[in-house]
Protein backbone atom coordinates (compact mmCIF):
# COMPACT_ATOMS: atom_id res chain seq x y z
CA UNK A 1 0.00 0.00 0.00
CA UNK A 2 2.84 2.18 1.09
CA UNK A 3 4.65 1.70 -2.54
CA UNK A 4 1.26 2.65 -4.04
CA UNK A 5 1.21 5.83 -2.12
CA UNK A 6 4.68 6.59 -3.47
CA UNK A 7 4.07 6.04 -6.71
CA UNK A 8 1.28 8.67 -6.93
CA UNK A 9 2.66 11.27 -5.14
CA UNK A 10 5.33 11.13 -7.79
CA UNK A 11 3.05 11.56 -11.18
CA UNK A 12 2.91 15.03 -10.09
CA UNK A 13 6.43 15.77 -9.48
CA UNK A 14 6.91 14.19 -13.28
CA UNK A 15 3.97 16.18 -14.73
CA UNK A 16 5.23 19.65 -13.38
CA UNK A 17 8.85 18.83 -14.93
CA UNK A 18 7.30 17.45 -18.16
CA UNK A 19 5.91 21.18 -18.34
CA UNK A 20 8.59 23.12 -17.41
CA UNK A 21 10.66 21.64 -19.89
CA UNK A 22 10.68 24.11 -23.40
CA UNK A 23 9.01 22.70 -26.64
CA UNK A 24 10.74 22.24 -29.28
CA UNK A 25 9.87 23.10 -33.06
CA UNK A 26 11.89 22.24 -36.38
CA UNK A 27 12.67 25.35 -38.63
CA UNK A 28 13.63 25.36 -42.21
CA UNK A 29 17.04 26.21 -41.73
CA UNK A 30 17.31 23.04 -39.80
CA UNK A 31 15.35 21.02 -41.95
CA UNK A 32 17.41 21.98 -44.52
CA UNK A 33 20.23 20.57 -42.44
CA UNK A 34 19.04 17.15 -41.79
CA UNK A 35 18.06 16.90 -45.35
CA UNK A 36 21.79 17.81 -46.67
CA UNK A 37 23.41 15.56 -43.35
CA UNK A 38 20.83 12.48 -45.18
CA UNK A 39 22.07 13.29 -48.75
CA UNK A 40 25.22 13.17 -47.98
CA UNK A 41 25.61 9.82 -46.00
CA UNK A 42 23.09 8.31 -48.80
CA UNK A 43 25.39 9.40 -51.45
CA UNK A 44 28.65 7.76 -49.22
CA UNK A 45 27.17 4.46 -48.95
CA UNK A 46 25.65 4.24 -53.03
CA UNK A 47 29.17 4.92 -54.08
CA UNK A 48 32.09 2.87 -53.01
CA UNK A 49 34.33 5.21 -54.24
CA UNK A 50 33.08 8.60 -52.84
CA UNK A 51 35.13 8.68 -49.92
CA UNK A 52 35.73 11.98 -50.31
CA UNK A 53 32.63 13.11 -48.75
CA UNK A 54 34.01 12.31 -45.34
CA UNK A 55 36.01 15.72 -45.77
CA UNK A 56 32.62 17.31 -47.11
CA UNK A 57 31.10 19.88 -44.59
CA UNK A 58 27.90 21.01 -46.01
CA UNK A 59 24.47 22.33 -44.17
CA UNK A 60 22.09 22.69 -47.01
CA UNK A 61 22.12 20.89 -50.17
CA UNK A 62 23.06 23.39 -52.23
CA UNK A 63 26.51 23.51 -50.65
CA UNK A 64 26.84 19.92 -51.02
CA UNK A 65 25.85 19.88 -54.39
CA UNK A 66 28.33 22.60 -55.35
CA UNK A 67 31.12 19.95 -53.59
CA UNK A 68 29.57 16.51 -55.60
CA UNK A 69 31.36 14.61 -58.48
CA UNK A 70 29.75 13.68 -61.46
CA UNK A 71 28.84 9.81 -60.04
CA UNK A 72 27.08 11.80 -56.67
CA UNK A 73 25.31 14.30 -59.12
CA UNK A 74 23.77 11.15 -60.89
CA UNK A 75 22.72 9.00 -57.58
CA UNK A 76 21.74 12.36 -56.25
CA UNK A 77 18.30 12.75 -58.70
CA UNK A 78 16.98 9.33 -57.25
CA UNK A 79 17.34 11.52 -53.99
CA UNK A 80 15.66 14.82 -55.09
CA UNK A 81 12.25 12.11 -56.68
CA UNK A 82 11.91 11.40 -52.63
CA UNK A 83 8.79 14.09 -51.41
CA UNK A 84 9.69 15.21 -48.44
CA UNK A 85 6.26 16.93 -45.99
CA UNK A 86 5.78 20.60 -45.56
CA UNK A 87 4.17 20.61 -42.32
CA UNK A 88 7.56 19.40 -40.37
CA UNK A 89 7.07 22.91 -38.37
CA UNK A 90 5.24 21.15 -35.92
CA UNK A 91 7.50 18.49 -35.70
CA UNK A 92 9.99 17.85 -32.80
CA UNK A 93 13.47 16.26 -32.77
CA UNK A 94 12.38 12.46 -32.20
CA UNK A 95 9.76 13.09 -35.24
CA UNK A 96 12.74 14.75 -37.55
CA UNK A 97 14.94 11.63 -36.42
CA UNK A 98 12.09 9.24 -37.40
CA UNK A 99 11.61 10.36 -40.92
CA UNK A 100 14.91 11.37 -42.06
CA UNK A 101 15.99 7.83 -40.37
CA UNK A 102 12.98 5.62 -41.19
CA UNK A 103 10.30 6.32 -43.34
CA UNK A 104 13.00 8.21 -46.00
CA UNK A 105 14.69 5.22 -46.63
CA UNK A 106 11.48 3.41 -47.51
CA UNK A 107 11.06 4.87 -50.90
CA UNK A 108 11.63 3.01 -53.47
CA UNK A 109 13.65 5.03 -55.67
CA UNK A 110 16.75 4.91 -53.61
CA UNK A 111 19.25 2.44 -53.81
CA UNK A 112 19.74 -0.47 -51.73
CA UNK A 113 23.07 0.40 -50.97
CA UNK A 114 22.56 3.81 -50.03
CA UNK A 115 19.96 3.02 -47.53
CA UNK A 116 22.42 1.32 -45.65
CA UNK A 117 22.87 4.86 -44.29
CA UNK A 118 20.43 4.82 -41.96
CA UNK A 119 22.32 4.35 -38.60
CA UNK A 120 24.67 7.13 -39.56
CA UNK A 121 21.78 9.14 -40.29
CA UNK A 122 19.95 8.80 -36.66
CA UNK A 123 23.01 9.41 -35.08
CA UNK A 124 24.05 12.97 -37.08
CA UNK A 125 20.40 14.23 -36.61
CA UNK A 126 19.75 13.16 -33.04
CA UNK A 127 22.95 15.61 -32.04
CA UNK A 128 21.74 18.66 -34.00
CA UNK A 129 20.46 21.54 -31.52
CA UNK A 130 16.36 22.40 -32.39
CA UNK A 131 15.90 26.02 -31.45
CA UNK A 132 12.65 26.71 -29.46
CA UNK A 133 9.02 27.69 -31.02
CA UNK A 134 9.10 31.70 -30.51
CA UNK A 135 6.82 32.70 -28.35
CA UNK A 136 2.86 33.25 -29.43
CA UNK A 137 1.80 36.70 -28.77
CA UNK A 138 -0.48 36.92 -25.09
CA UNK A 139 -4.01 37.08 -26.75
CA UNK A 140 -5.30 41.01 -26.25
CA UNK A 141 -7.72 41.15 -22.87
CA UNK A 142 -11.01 42.43 -22.64
CA UNK A 143 -10.10 45.70 -21.59
CA UNK A 144 -7.88 46.45 -24.26
CA UNK A 145 -9.77 45.58 -26.83
CA UNK A 146 -12.95 47.92 -25.24
CA UNK A 147 -10.10 50.89 -25.26
CA UNK A 148 -9.56 49.97 -28.97
CA UNK A 149 -13.20 50.56 -29.96
CA UNK A 150 -14.21 53.52 -31.17
CA UNK A 151 -16.48 55.16 -28.64
CA UNK A 152 -20.55 54.91 -29.47
CA UNK A 153 -22.04 58.28 -30.49
CA UNK A 154 -23.88 60.08 -27.86
CA UNK A 155 -27.50 60.08 -28.22
CA UNK A 156 -29.19 63.47 -29.55
CA UNK A 157 -31.43 64.97 -26.52
CA UNK A 158 -33.52 68.22 -27.82
CA UNK A 159 -32.90 71.30 -25.06
CA UNK A 160 -35.87 71.71 -22.83
CA UNK A 161 -38.03 74.95 -23.71
CA UNK A 162 -39.18 77.14 -21.14
CA UNK A 163 -41.85 79.61 -21.92
CA UNK A 164 -41.42 83.25 -20.37
CA UNK A 165 -43.17 84.71 -18.06
CA UNK A 166 -45.68 87.33 -19.47
CA UNK A 167 -47.40 90.20 -17.61
CA UNK A 168 -50.40 89.41 -19.30
CA UNK A 169 -50.93 85.46 -18.14
CA UNK A 170 -53.40 84.55 -17.22
CA UNK A 171 -54.67 84.53 -13.10
CA UNK A 172 -53.83 80.97 -11.88
CA UNK A 173 -57.42 81.11 -9.53
CA UNK A 174 -60.56 79.86 -11.67
CA UNK A 175 -62.38 82.42 -13.24
CA UNK A 176 -66.20 82.26 -12.38
CA UNK A 177 -67.93 82.32 -15.74
CA UNK A 178 -71.69 83.29 -13.65
CA UNK A 179 -72.75 86.71 -14.52
CA UNK A 180 -72.59 88.66 -11.32
CA UNK A 181 -76.19 89.87 -9.79
CA UNK A 182 -76.90 94.20 -8.45
CA UNK A 183 -76.95 93.87 -4.76
CA UNK A 184 -80.46 94.46 -3.48
CA UNK A 185 -80.88 96.82 -0.53
CA UNK A 186 -82.41 95.48 2.60
CA UNK A 187 -86.13 95.28 3.33
CA UNK A 188 -86.00 98.18 5.80
CA UNK A 189 -83.78 100.25 4.61
CA UNK A 190 -85.46 100.44 1.25
CA UNK A 191 -88.69 101.41 3.10
CA UNK A 192 -87.01 104.34 4.80
CA UNK A 193 -85.04 105.48 1.36
CA UNK A 194 -88.40 106.02 0.33
CA UNK A 195 -89.93 107.68 3.17
CA UNK A 196 -86.92 109.68 3.15
CA UNK A 197 -87.06 110.60 -0.37
CA UNK A 198 -90.64 111.54 0.17
CA UNK A 199 -90.11 113.97 2.56
CA UNK A 200 -86.89 115.78 1.35
CA UNK A 201 -87.14 119.32 0.78
CA UNK A 202 -85.52 118.84 -2.72
CA UNK A 203 -88.11 116.19 -3.75
CA UNK A 204 -89.77 116.89 -7.06
CA UNK A 205 -93.25 116.49 -5.09
CA UNK A 206 -92.65 119.88 -3.17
Amino acid sequence: MKNYMRYFKTIPAVMAIALALPAMAVTEKEMEEARAITAKAYLRYANDGSGYLDDVQAKSMSELTGKLKEKEKENLKAFNKVKVPSDYASWDKARLVEFWGVTFFTSPELSEKGKAARSRVKKQINSMNISAPAPEAPAPSPAAESETLPAAPRRFRPPKLSWPKSRTSLPTRKPSWKTPTKARPHPARRATHGYMSWCSPYSSRW
